[in-house]
């Protein structure tokens, strides 16, 4: 196990790593540490249809999904339309234009 998978499966056993496994999880598959919840979800049509789809791609590896999302924050942005039309600004549409 390399030095990033060592922390993180001691983090993990420390119970306060979570946030870090989320964003390793294909590294993680190899280690054998998560498991594949992937039948399990299928099985539960009333928790699929409650459940957070946010970030689900990033916790499914192949085709397997290892752990599910269990909180999710928004981002907004605020601005001041007479200020961008005073300074000849165009608000973004898209985030590839901020």
């Amino acid at each position: 196990m390399d030095g990033d998978s060592q922390q993180i499966a001691s983090s993990v056993s420390a119970k306060h790593g979570y946030l870090a496994v989320l964003s390793q999880i294909a590294s993680l598959v190899s280690t054998n540490m998560p498991g594949d919840i992937t039948d399990e979800l299928a099985q539960d049509a009333e928790f699929q249809d409650n459940m957070l789809l946010v970030g689900l791609d990033t916790l499914t590896y192949e085709n397997k999904t290892y752990a599910i999302s269990v909180l999710s924050s928004g981002v907004s942005l605020w601005y001041n339309k007479e200020i961008f039309a005073y300074i000849g600004l165009t608000p973004p549409e898209t985030y590839d234009e901020l």
